[in-house]
């Protein structure tokens, strides 16, 4: 996370991106806490409100000392809740390393209108995994809170389920740019991808960028 300024007068807060219902109109000077990157960012205003504005209009804070690396996660474990409003089902559990993917990915469904229909995030070694679609890997994401399961809403209610994205074809154009802006994003991996097709499953590869990180944190949990 990181903090900023507005920097020009009357700058939007947005709904969603680009073109998002305005929730707030913005002072310059105003301060705001960024939480997720892309052209747009998705930020917090300091009363509260949540929403995107245009990157190019928020002069950032020098960075501080220490915070969440992407590139370089911690070899310890630590485990949060993760909220935002495009994620919804089961709440979200996961290693703080993993949350600027989770910010992508709610970004990615921001952009295409739809809703992250969480199933399943960290689970705990040995459990047991209910309604698994494909055989649990041993060396899993899930098991260092590195990973979800989901389904795909859309604004009206419908939901796409394993059924649907195993058939991305037929789906309507979101779910298919949803899906794409995954698997067009360096870091994260869509489970479709795998040998063995796991159409609701999305994680950042720890398990086999990062070996030892991903043994670490699994070690550290004991």
């Amino acid at each position: 996370m990181a903090d900023g300024t507005v920097r020009v007068t009357g700058l939007n807060l947005r709904e969603t991106l680009t073109t998002g219902p305005v929730v707030k109109v913005l002072r310059k000077t105003s301060r705001v806490e960024i939480l997720g990157e892309e052209t747009w960012l998705r930020v917090r205003t300091r009363d509260g409100l949540t929403g995107y504005v245009f990157g190019d209009f928020i002069e950032r804070d020098a960075p501080a000392e220490v915070e969440v690396d992407a590139a370089s996660p911690s070899k310890k474990l630590v485990l949060e809740r993760y909220d935002h409003e495009r994620f919804v089902g089961t709440p979200v559990t996961a290693d703080v390393d993993f949350f600027p993917f989770l910010d992508r990915i709610a970004g990615f469904a921001a952009t295409s209108r739809l809703f992250v229909h969480v199933t399943s995030s960290t689970r705990d070694p040995g459990g047991q995994v209910g309604g698994a679609i494909v055989e649990p890997a041993k060396r899993s994401n899930h098991l260092v809170g590195h990973a979800i399961d989901m389904n795909l809403r859309d604004e009206s209610g419908q939901l796409f389920t394993s059924t649907e994205l195993k058939d991305l074809d037929h789906q309507p154009a979101a779910v298919r740019r949803f899906i794409e802006l995954v698997r067009s994003d360096a870091d994260l991996r869509w489970g479709g991808d795998f040998g063995t097709p796991d159409v609701v499953h999305i994680d950042d590869g720890l398990n086999l960028r990062q070996p030892e990180i991903w043994q670490a944190k699994l070690a550290s949990r004991a």
